[in-house]
């Protein structure tokens, strides 16, 4: 869904945030007084002159608030009386607060003309503070349009010329501004180091419209990231806000942002009230970007809904407001959402739309196909991530596996480069940091006036020695504790690395035997047979997909994978073996996790080693039992045993599936401390395994 941020968007000396995520800044006065005193003012003052000029500019800018098409109007009056006085600098003023208003609407092209034509004055007139003002729009317009080098260079080039000045105000929304473009570009550690430096500013300050620009901004990142109920706390914390100051682009923003949080976090009822809030009070502004955004927003939770003619009409509404402004990032976010509408939407609805059921994969590669360049051509990883994502699941759908397995490499590749294990935690890491410096602080100040107070009472001598040693200690101290917490990092991000490759072993492992399962199967048996064999085996290749990508997966799932490839291989071995899958009744299977892939290479085992002298009594039991705090798994069969098998050199009957399980587990302990164990049992006949592991749960 789509987030409604807010850039900080200048023109001399003030400073408002827009744009599609929900981030803005709290202006020194409020719209609605600060406009109303202007009005009258105006309306008394009927000569042609500076004041005029003066108020008809304040006016305009003034209006970006809550109605850009009154403020175009009072901008062309400024333009024009400027012109008239020769006011140069009124006139560029008057150009970029033009530009303001049409940003405001979403036209994007005629903004950026018009930021052009004022920057041009500025530095003809050596205006530092307007060539930074400037410079800021501009980069929103690049924001706005999916070009975020450009918008770096543009918020960089900025925040040099406000920091030569010493604008420690203006500084803070360049900040904010930087970490806007770097949230779209999906890098969170970057974007939330810049709002936290803005931040700490604007709370020296007291700016609170700023604080609650940054407090959208965090929530963003939290919503990103998974965590859900902080999301929504920030959103709320900047709502209301928003509404102290009535600035009534913030309220929407923050409106849609608080919808797509809900739709997230799986409350679509919550999610659609705040949603239509955003797009009626989006639509009394007129801001047609943002109008794109709540419908899109509006669009995804119909078809969560299973609504999805009224999903389809939304999400075109969209793309065509995305489409006339040239928002490339949207464009494709809306691409994708309407190929996985009809990959989705059942044969009645499809048929409404006088579309045959066969066609849904055509249409759906179509829009895949324009959302991918506009994607590459924006350089946003989050994009191509969901895009291949697709790619994939359609390939996969029309059976064509091998390029099914390259686009899921594909996500995979570009979701792991801006998002990881470690993300959540040095994103709170950081906000903790940040939490600790503000503390300290305010302790550093205290203890100043202490000393104070302390060097009228004892020897000079005395109090910087007492103070060299108390230094030399918490240094010390300090240093150690970082020491110890570095090399903790260091360890933990080894084991996980670790697992990582394991896991990745373990799926080309699995996927290799299948395969060569299928090519078995096929040479012995029917075409008929052999379809049904290569349909079970996709559905299975589709599980394997989807957990590959997951640390933990829900024990529900790795049961019904661990179903059909039984099935499989029954099929393969003619009636062999039977199978059982038992569960205790207490079992949660939906919200119980398992490391993916871990049950598997046990059965595997008992199959290639035990079942294939049997002929027709060979069994294989699975069950799954719990207690407080562990999980068990356990595998047996009535299969040869130890005494029998073919690897008798090592008097154990052992697989490269086997080995990688053992290596996974000792991972498992080594990350978390847990008690994973896996051991094998002789019986007569056959072979127990029996697998322990931490009792991991969903919620």
């Amino acid at each position: 869904m789509s987030n409604h941020p807010f850039l900080n968007r200048t023109t001399m000396g003030t400073w408002v945030l827009s744009g599609l995520l929900c981030v803005c800044c709290t202006p020194l006065l409020a719209q609605s007084t600060y406009l109303d005193s202007c009005l009258t003012a105006l309306q008394r003052h009927t000569q042609e002159d500076t004041v005029q000029l003066n108020l008809l500019t304040e006016i305009a800018f003034e209006y970006n608030y809550s109605e850009p098409g009154n403020g175009l109007h009072y901008a062309d009056r400024a333009i024009a009386l400027a012109k008239k006085l020769q006011q140069e600098q009124k006139l560029a003023s008057a150009y970029s607060y033009k530009g303001v208003n049409y940003a405001a609407m979403g036209n994007d092209s005629a903004a950026l003309h018009l930021y052009t034509m004022a920057l041009a004055i500025h530095t003809k007139l050596q205006n530092h503070s307007g060539i930074a003002s400037t410079l800021n729009n501009m980069a929103i317009v690049q924001v706005n349009r999916g070009r975020y080098a450009e918008a770096l260079d543009y918020h960089t080039r900025a925040f040099a010329v406000l920091e030569q000045l010493g604008d420690i105000k203006r500084m803070a929304g360049a900040l904010n501004n930087i970490g806007v473009v770097y949230l779209y570009l999906a890098d969170y550690r970057r974007a939330l180091d810049y709002y936290l430096r803005a931040l700490a500013i604007q709370e020296q300050l007291g700016q609170n419209q700023a604080m609650a620009n940054n407090l959208t901004n965090i929530g963003i990142i939290y919503k990103n990231i998974g965590d859900y109920s902080n999301a929504i706390n920030y959103h709320q914390r900047a709502l209301a806000l928003y509404e102290k100051e009535n600035f009534r682009q913030g309220m929407a923003n923050a409106l849609g942002n608080i919808g797509v949080t809900y739709d997230k976090a799986k409350e679509p009822v919550k999610a659609l009230e705040y949603s239509e809030k955003a797009l009626a009070l989006n639509r009394q502004i007129g801001n047609q970007k943002h109008i794109a955004g709540d419908l899109t927003n509006l669009g995804i939770l119909y078809k969560g809904m299973t609504q999805y003619s009224t999903s389809r009409h939304y999400l075109q509404q969209a793309l065509e407001l995305y489409t006339d402004t040239d928002d490339k990032n949207n464009m494709t976010s809306v691409l994708n959402h309407l190929a996985a509408l009809y990959i989705d939407a059942p044969d009645s609805t499809l048929a409404r739309w006088g579309m045959n059921n066969s066609l849904r994969y055509e249409q759906a590669q179509r829009y895949l196909q324009q959302a991918l360049p506009l994607a590459q051509a924006t350089g946003a990883v989050d994009r191509l991530s969901e895009v291949w994502k697709s790619f994939s699941d359609v390939y996969a759908a029309r059976g064509n596996f091998r390029n099914a397995l390259q686009a899921h490499r594909q996500h995979v590749f570009f979701r792991d480069s801006f998002y990881n294990v470690e993300t959540e935690k040095q994103l709170t890491r950081r906000v903790m940091q940040f939490e600790f410096e503000k503390k300290e602080g305010a302790s550093i100040a205290a203890i100043e006036q202490q000393r104070l107070i302390n060097r009228l009472l004892l020897a000079g001598a005395i109090l910087v020695l007492l103070a060299a040693a108390a230094i030399f200690v918490f240094y010390k101290r300090k240093r150690d504790a970082e020491a110890r917490q570095r090399e903790a990092e260091l360890r933990a991000e080894a084991a996980d690395i670790e697992m990582k490759v394991l896991r990745l072993q373990m799926n080309p492992h699995f996927i290799f035997n299948s395969l060569n399962s299928i090519s078995d199967y096929m040479m012995k048996n029917d075409i008929r047979q052999a379809d049904q064999f290569l349909a079970r085996f996709a559905k299975l290749m589709r599980l394997i997909l989807e957990h590959s990508e997951q640390s933990l997966a829900p024990l529900a799932g790795e049961l019904q994978a661990l179903e059909l490839y039984l099935q499989l291989e029954a099929m393969r071995h003619q009636g062999r073996f039977t199978w059982e899958i038992v569960t205790n009744s207490v079992i949660d299977k939906n919200n119980m996790l398992v490391p993916p892939m871990l049950l598997q290479p046990l059965v595997e085992n008992s199959i290639v080693h035990g079942m294939v002298s049997k002929n027709g009594d060979g069994h294989i039991t699975v069950r799954i039992d719990a207690d407080d705090d562990l999980l068990y798994c356990m595998v047996e069969d009535n299969g040869r045993g130890f005494a029998d098998s073919n690897t008798a050199s090592s008097g154990k009957r052992s697989s490269m599936g086997l080995a990688i399980t053992r290596r996974r587990i000792e991972m498992i302990n080594k990350m978390a401390n847990h008690r994973a164990s896996m051991e094998i049992i002789p019986a007569a006949p056959g072979v127990k395994v029996l697998l322990t592991l931490p009792l991991e749960l969903r919620f």
